[in-house]
């Protein structure tokens, strides 16, 4: 089984807002996810090729933001 975040995890790890998250599905489609009984699931790889191509640093799932 591959390993899936919620908008909420990747917010965090991001350093942005759940709003922004789903902006980047729905409306850019930068960040490709799916829906699985109606929540959205964003698969690790789709993740780190977003953050690749958008010079995004990730965190570690769960740090507060500005935490190092």
């Amino acid at each position: 089984m591959r390993k899936t975040y919620t908008p909420n995890e990747v917010a965090q790890m991001i350093g942005c807002t759940r709003t922004n998250i789903i902006h980047h599905i729905v409306v850019s489609g930068k960040l490709r996810a799916t829906k699985v009984m109606g929540r959205w699931q964003i698969a690790a790889g789709d993740l780190r090729a977003f953050a690749k191509a958008n010079n995004v640093v990730l965190r570690a799932s769960g740090s507060p933001a500005g935490a190092r």
